[in-house]
């Protein structure tokens, strides 16, 4: 990779995220709904990189597409599971004795 490259990479580490929303436009055409600086940094930075070696191969870019015809999407979320959460913790009774289930 180029020198300057890498310092244009290094550098998106000092930006504020609007400067980031700025470079983020640049590098894509569009705006992106992120106001998360780490995501935009890694998003940029791997554009940059991308343009500076050469992005993917032909071959690479087509076995990608295969894929997303192939995969099979969800239209809607799946419906919530009727059965008891095991995120809460269990609990034994002073009293009787017997298991109490605390959410």
């Amino acid at each position: 990779m180029r020198p300057a490259s890498r310092e244009e990479i290094e550098g998106l580490a000092e930006l504020s995220v609007p400067e980031l929303k700025a470079k983020y436009v640049e590098a894509f055409g569009e705006r992106s709904r992120s106001g998360n600086a780490a995501f935009l940094r890694k998003r940029i930075a791997w554009r940059l990189q991308a343009r500076a070696m050469g992005g993917l191969s032909d071959r690479a870019r087509r076995r990608a597409e295969e894929l997303a015809d192939e995969a099979d999407l969800r239209v809607r979320p799946p419906r919530p599971s009727r059965r008891p959460s095991t995120a809460g913790s269990r609990t034994r009774t002073a009293s009787s004795g017997s298991w109490v289930f605390i959410a």
